[in-house]
């Protein structure tokens, strides 16, 4: 790069929602099959979501939105 400056390109990922309409439950698609062991991105979703449902059970409102706001402002990567 010119003068010898780095830029560093922003981390993004895509995570699979499944919403469950009978259980009012939002987690990742994750297939077991096709992938021997989830990467730790993908651990690291699910067990966001996990969480954010056992707090949310109680709730009678739509989950989607209040799991991938969680998500959004609370998913760190150790």
């Amino acid at each position: 790069m010119p003068g010898g400056s780095q830029s560093a390109e922003p981390q993004a990922f895509v995570v699979p929602i499944l919403y469950n309409t009978t259980s009012n439950m939002t987690s990742m698609m994750y297939d077991q099959k096709s992938q021997a062991s989830p990467t730790p991105t993908a651990v690291a979703v699910i067990n966001q979501l996990k969480r954010f449902h056992d707090y949310s059970k109680l709730s009678d409102q739509c989950s989607i939105f209040p799991a991938v706001r969680d998500l959004v402002m609370n998913l760190t990567f150790s």
